[in-house]
């Protein structure tokens, strides 16, 4: 089977329309409706993104819709924004938030999923710090964190930055609200503070129901993806996920195929409803 990227627009052309989105409103009902999302600019032959839906013709508008949207979402906790599908900024609804959290293998006990990671060598030592700040002083702002645990030499600050990053992405802490209006200065809040019921609803799904789920609703969205696009899908659980398109691959439920010429995998329903 060959496919191009016109086909594959075809195949997901009801999901995000072009000029379906002009409010928050509306980027709110997407986010919904798909499950998630990428927030900003599209890449071929992978998810939805907001920008291409946006109904305006000027790239400065497209911007300063999104970067305040995302900002807005997330700060009154309608949805989550982070670098969850392939490094990118995403959008994730309240849905399905709890099976992200779910798939990074986090318990909802602070100490006991430090530890972990800090014995698996996927956190720096400050990250203990900014969480114990967080449970000590609640929502701190980036500058107060560098003014309180850094010693304001430029190595410290980066040292900062990584914990942040690290703890970011691992889903321990969590953008909660932005300090003087600007996005770039994030306020920081504890996951387990800000999405107690994710936390709650992820803990209780096992990793391996998160990952089927979590790859069957990317299949839906994103029905032809080159084999190379498959690779860190999600930043957690990478064992579970290769297992699970193995799964989907004997079931018959991916098949192989070629985009753009390169090879690839198809979602065959997909394909079936798009060949009837």
């Amino acid at each position: 089977m060959q496919f191009t990227m016109a086909d594959l627009q075809a195949m997901r052309a009801g999901l995000l329309p072009p000029d379906s989105v002009q409010s928050l409103d509306d980027c709110l009902a997407a986010v919904e409706r798909l499950g998630f999302l990428w927030a900003f600019t599209p890449a071929p032959g992978y998810l939805p993104a907001l920008f291409t839906a946006l109904k305006t013709e000027s790239d400065g508008q497209r911007w300063e819709w999104v970067w305040g949207w995302k900002d807005r979402l997330a700060a009154e906790r309608l949805a989550f924004y982070g670098k969850v599908v392939r490094g990118k900024p995403t959008l994730v609804s309240r849905e399905w938030l709890p099976l992200f959290y779910a798939l990074t293998g986090n318990t909802g006990d602070l100490e006991d999923d430090l530890l972990h990671l800090r014995e698996s060598g996927r956190v720096p030592e400050q990250a203990v710090k900014v969480v114990h700040y967080l449970q000590e002083y609640g929502p701190t702002g980036t500058r107060t964190l560098q003014a309180k645990l850094t010693d304001g030499t430029k190595e410290s600050k980066v040292g900062l930055n990584q914990a942040l990053f690290y703890l970011d992405n691992a889903m321990l802490i969590v953008k909660s609200g932005a300090e003087g209006g600007n996005s770039i200065a994030n306020i920081w809040d504890l996951f387990t503070n800000f999405w107690p019921d994710a936390v709650d609803a992820g803990s209780a799904i096992p990793t391996r129901e998160a990952a089927e789920r979590l790859l069957l609703r990317f299949f839906t969205l994103t029905p032809v993806i080159q084999e190379k696009g498959l690779d860190e899908l999600f930043p957690w659980g990478e064992a579970w996920q290769k297992k699970q398109i193995a799964h989907l691959r004997e079931a018959g439920d991916l098949v192989s195929c070629k985009l753009e010429g390169k090879p690839a995998v198809a979602w065959r329903a997909a394909v079936e409803a798009f060949r009837s």
